[in-house]
Order: C-alpha cells, then sequence, then structure tokens
C-alpha cells in the first residue's frame, strides 16, 4: 500500500492533462504527432489484457496471480477464489471495458468501472487500479461485495447531496447582500480602439463571503444595441486560471480592471450600446475541506466538491456607452 499511497498524492494533477488532453480533441485540435505511450503504459495494459482473460476463463488461480498481496490475503477469507472474484468484482462490466486510466502515472493507473448507466441517478463507478510494487505489476480494488459497495456508495452520495444542501441554506443570507458593479475604463469609444470595463463584487453584506473567479476577466460581457437586443459574442479558446477569495463586510474586490469589449465583439457600427456582466464564471460560496480520495480514487465522488457554490448568479448594472466611428487612416 505505500506504492498507492505514494502515488495517490499527484492523483488529481495527472487528471488534469488528461482531460485537457481530450478537451483538445473534442474542439478539433488534437496534438500531432500523437504522444506515444509510455513503456510503464503499455505494461500496465497487458496486466489490463491478462487480467480480463483470465476472468472470462475463470481461471480463478491465475486472476489471483495478477493481484496484490493484499488482495491474495483477503481472498484467503473466502471459500474459494471463484466466490471471491464473482463477489467482489463486478465481471461482466469489466470485461466490457477498454483500458482507459482515469489517472495515468509513471507507476499507478486508476482505472473505473460504470455499474450503473450513466444517465442514472445517482451513477456509480467501481474503482480499480494497476500499479507497480517490487517491479511486478499488480492488480487491486476494494475487496468489498459489490452489493455493499454499491449501496455504500449510495449513502454516501445521499450524505453529500444533504451536505450540500445545508452549506447552500447557510449561504443565502449571505449572499442577497452581494452586488457585481461594472464601469467603464475607457473615457470614450471608438471603434478599433481597446474598450476596456472594470468589474467590482460588492458585499453589502455583514458576514464575509467567499468567492471562486473562473474567468470573469475573459468571460464575453453581455452587448446590447441601442434597442437592447443582444449582440452575439465570439468564443476565444485560452487558458484561465481559477482564483478564489474573501471579500469582507462593506468591501469591494477588483475582480477585473481590463476586461475589453472587443475580445469577445467585432463592433463595426457606430451609436449607442448596453453593456453587462452577465455574472458567468463567478461563484460564492463556501471552501469544503479537502477529503481522502482513497488509494484508488473511490472517494472522488465526494472529494471532488472543495467548493460549494450558491446556485444565484450575479449579474450586473447595465453600462450605456456611446461607440464613435473609429480614426481615419
Amino acid at each position: 500500500m505505500t506504492t498507492i499511497a505514494k502515488a495517490r498524492s499527484s492523483l488529481q494533477l495527472a487528471a488534469i492533462p488528461l482531460f485537457a488532453s481530450a478537451l483538445l480533441g473534442l474542439a478539433g485540435h488534437p496534438t500531432w504527432p500523437p504522444p506515444k505511450h509510455s513503456a510503464e503504459y503499455r505494461q500496465a495494459n497487458m496486466l489490463f489484457l491478462r487480467f480480463q482473460d483470465a476472468l472470462a476463463a475463470q481461471r480463478w488461480q491465475e486472476v489471483l496471480s495478477f493481484c496484490s498481496e493484499r488482495l491474495r490475503a483477503r481472498a484467503a477469507d473466502w471459500p474459494s477464489p471463484a466466490a471471491f472474484f464473482n463477489e467482489t468484482v463486478p465481471i461482466e462490466n469489466l470485461l466490457s471495458q477498454d483500458f482507459g486510466c482515469w489517472s495515468c502515472g509513471s507507476n499507478f493507473f486508476g482505472l473505473l468501472v460504470p455499474l450503473t448507466p450513466r444517465d442514472s441517478t445517482p451513477f456509480i463507478q467501481w474503482y480499480w487500479a494497476i500499479y507497480a510494487t517490487n517491479n511486478t505489476w499488480v492488480a487491486d480494488y476494494p475487496p468489498t461485495k459489490i452489493d455493499e459497495y454499491v449501496a455504500a456508495k449510495k449513502r454516501a452520495i445521499l450524505e453529500r447531496d444533504d451536505r450540500i444542501k445545508q452549506i447552500r441554506q447557510g449561504l443565502e443570507p449571505k449572499v442577497a447582500g452581494i452586488r457585481t458593479r461594472l464601469t467603464a475604463v475607457s473615457e470614450r469609444f471608438r471603434i478599433g480602439s481597446p474598450m476596456l470595463f472594470r468589474l467590482e463584487l460588492i458585499n453589502r453584506g455583514s458576514a464575509p463571503v467567499h468567492y471562486m473567479d473562473s474567468g470573469v476577466a475573459f468571460a464575453p460581457l453581455k452587448l446590447l444595441d441601442d434597442k437592447q437586443h443582444a449582440l452575439s459574442s465570439v468564443e476565444v479558446p485560452m487558458q484561465i486560471g481559477v482564483r478564489r477569495g474573501e471579500a469582507a463586510p462593506g468591501a469591494s474586490v477588483v475582480l477585473a480592471d481590463k476586461i475589453d469589449l472587443n475580445l469577445h465583439y467585432a463592433i463595426t457600427k457606430p451609436g449607442k450600446y448596453f453593456v453587462q456582466f452577465t455574472g458567468a464564471d463567478l461563484e460564492i460560496g463556501e471552501p469544503v475541506p479537502a477529503q481522502d480520495w482513497g488509494p484508488f480514487g473511490e472517494n472522488e465522488i465526494l472529494s471532488v466538491f472543495d467548493f460549494v457554490a450558491a446556485t444565484n448568479r450575479f449579474p450586473s448594472n447595465l453600462v450605456k456607452i456611446e461607440v464613435a466611428p473609429g480614426k481615419r487612416q
């Protein structure tokens, strides 16, 4: 278990590039040439296939030989290896899976198997791993009967949802005093020139509030024409960091001081316009203490919520601007 403990510290970080690369592919810009799989990835994949093959053929002693020492010791508590694997592994579901790690490290590969349809509520997955120890690759998983595993997951999800509900109820009086204020930074607005705005978070309540800024400086402001009809914005791909902070009672916090309207709009017609911050990418909530993900990530359903946000949106005031023609060349 020492190997797993060391690997777990990097699981969250390892999952981020995997997810990011998937998004690149979905966006139509896959990495080229495709990165080669590491030797460790291939070795883990080979054990995965051998593990599947032995399960499918019901060669229980061979399956056992692929398992960690911990699993082999626990299997001795069952009447037979056949009983152990049939009761603790979702065999049919696992046999339908291809090798794919949700957490890919150099010596630890976190895997999962869906136990319910993806559109089910709750959606439950079985977490396991293939990792290297003592120069040997082994399979490992929570040695719990599947029905008990599912029941425990459902209880945990209900407890999580109840906790989130309680936190949001406690946030209600705090968010009542939250406002956002949009002001023009540019003294004049001219086609072809920067059109800059400042966005502030204002806490008019009597208690401090925590906020999470997921990129308000880069989210499209809402732009309306002189008849207050919304105009279409253009999506701009970019890397955005998440910033957290706290606003004291009566305080205002500058979330962004130079939001350029031109980033998401091509304004070519002079005239009157209205601009508003929609509330996108701004959340008011409560930090949640970090929790142990478990050796295989099996507690991720609880641990991903390190910040519980209120469901409220916080749009700003409308700012009326007059856009003048561009400078003549």
